[in-house]
């Protein structure tokens, strides 16, 4: 990312979980996008802990989808993104049925 880009752009950070046995675990490999007015912004993978870091980020408002196979995809709407701060938004996984 370019220097002056980081005084407009933001930064987008979470953690992906699911439960299990009333403990929440972290998630690895979890795909998560970015999506705005349908599109796919850019996309990328939690951590072995799952976490998650998408760095600039226009400010605007943004949908996020986080799916990863053997679990329920979540899609979280209207995340606000704010320059040259950080957003958290955490999600978490339920196993499908």
């Amino acid at each position: 990312m370019k220097a002056s880009n980081l005084a407009t752009a933001g930064t987008l950070k979470g953690l992906v979980t699911t439960t299990e046995d009333n403990i929440s675990v972290g998630l690895e490999g979890a795909q998560v996008s970015v999506i705005v007015a349908d599109t796919i912004n850019t996309t990328t993978f939690s951590d072995i802990d799952g976490h998650f870091v998408i760095m600039g980020l226009q400010e605007g408002s943004y949908d996020l989808l986080v799916a990863l196979e053997g679990y329920t995809s979540e899609r979280k709407e209207g995340i606000a993104i704010v320059a040259s701060n950080n957003t958290t938004q955490d999600v978490v996984l339920s196993l499908e049925e």
